[in-house]
């Protein structure tokens, strides 16, 4: 065998050996083997996002509720039991997007809630959306809350930092600072208030606190906590 012919056999066995990694990656972060087909056969969504979307469908909502709404990480949140409040109403959905937000708000907003507290654009940075293209979406969202629901108080929260030293992460920190700070002159533009996050859970290398997650994403409880530290002052108005 002539040492061409070694040399790309070598590169072609690299390259597969690199393929199958990255797919064992992408169908882990997809949830599993089953998840990702379930998610092939119905336009990327997964089977749990449709059940907790149809739950949101048939449960009721009055004015008097505060609405939680975001991705996973607003999922994850006890908020009730944070509060100790049965007004507040978690419609977090893991895996959840700007457009698919969108695409929730006549659910969300059918009763006209009396604040809604948002956090969503974690995935869609993740997925390689720059800042830009993610602040159309996300001013889509912002103005459908303003025109349907007029006299919900609306409260944007800026996205949190990620760790990619503790998982290997595609987004980076930058496109999430920089979205934050767009996220900053629209509210100001909308005339809302917006709540930096971000700052409470960044260390000094510009990273999420490691003490804070457990996988470079999602928070643990002590981060639960300091979430609900800081929106208390403007829970207590409500």
């Amino acid at each position: 065998m002539s040492r061409s012919t070694q040399i790309i056999i070598a590169m072609s066995i690299f390259l597969n050996v690199l393929l199958i990694g990255i797919g064992w990656w992408a169908v882990r972060k997809l949830g599993g083997w089953e998840a990702t087909m379930y998610r092939l056969r119905h336009k990327g969504l997964s089977g749990v996002y449709e059940s907790r979307k149809s739950l949101f469908g048939e449960l009721k909502t009055t004015r008097e509720d505060i609405i939680w709404l975001g991705d996973s990480l607003t999922e994850k949140g006890e908020w009730s039991e944070l509060f100790g409040d049965g007004r507040h109403k978690n419609r977090g959905i893991s895996g959840d997007y700007a457009a698919g937000v969108l695409e929730r708000l006549p659910v969300i907003l059918r009763n006209q809630p009396k604040a809604i507290f948002l956090m969503i654009g974690t995935n869609d940075l993740l997925m390689g959306m720059s800042p830009t293209n993610l602040l159309g979406y996300y001013r889509k969202v912002v103005e459908k809350i303003l025109e349907e629901s007029p006299d919900s108080e609306l409260v944007i929260e800026s996205v949190l930092p990620i760790n990619d030293k503790e998982w290997v992460l595609p987004a980076k920190n930058k496109a999430i600072f920089m979205f934050n700070e767009k996220l900053q002159e629209l509210a100001v533009e909308k005339h809302l208030v917006y709540v930096d996050l971000y700052g409470k859970f960044v260390d000094e290398t510009g990273r999420l606190d490691k003490k804070y997650t457990h996988d470079g994403i999602h928070l643990n409880g002590a981060a639960y906590l300091v979430w609900k530290k800081t929106i208390d002052p403007l829970v207590e108005q409500l």
